[in-house]
């Protein structure tokens, strides 16, 4: 089981079980290697987690680490003229807690039958909004297009473009220019692209 060591709050359920304490060091060694913070943080969060394990517990939260570092005297220093050793020592402390293992439950979803027209197509309601159009021959730009692919998405309303001009040419032929720069005439009966 992996045990957290962490210095915030869960944001579930737990039950505090005591406080705890641990200290470890690591101290420079004897030919020229540094003392190692790395190690002894390391050291000081496996204490943590085995005193959190004794009380059956699954998280250590809130927890402080401080450090300080000191000179140690050793048999070799002393006695071999070989100068102080480095140790760095953390100091850690937290609360021990037992998260509370929530059951989780799945509700089967039900389906509650509704007044709308069945239909094989989901956007059967389009009968509806094409009869509203004014006028049968204008065609109403917020119709759904019948769509047989079941994958794809309904079509966006398509958007008119607006007229930036138009003209009477020298034969007649009315013209009209939009601001997407598409142009159309007038063949008497529609208005077709050029």
């Amino acid at each position: 089981m992996n045990i957290l060591v962490i210095t915030g709050d869960l944001n579930q359920e737990y039950q505090v079980l005591d406080s705890i304490f641990a200290i470890d060091s690591h101290k420079e060694g004897f030919f020229f290697s540094a003392a190692d913070p790395s190690k002894a943080f390391e050291g000081v969060k496996n204490q943590l987690k085995s005193k959190a394990k004794s009380m059956d517990g699954d998280a250590i939260i809130n927890c402080l680490f401080e450090y300080r570092i000191s000179i140690s005297q050793g048999f070799f220093s002393r006695f071999f003229g070989m100068g102080p050793k480095q140790v760095v020592e953390i100091f850690a402390y937290g609360t021990a807690v037992k998260r509370v293992q929530q059951a989780t439950h799945f509700a089967t979803p039900t389906v509650e039958p509704t007044n709308l027209p069945h239909s094989s197509n989901p956007f059967s309601i389009q009968e509806s909004v094409a009869a509203s159009s004014p006028h049968p021959s204008t065609p109403n730009p917020f119709t759904l297009q019948a769509n047989n692919n079941a994958s794809s998405r309904p079509l966006t309303p398509p958007v008119q473009p607006s007229i930036a001009s138009e003209w009477i040419d020298a034969d007649g032929v009315k013209w009209r220019n939009t601001n997407g720069g598409v142009m159309f005439w007038w063949n008497g009966d529609d208005w077709e692209i050029y």
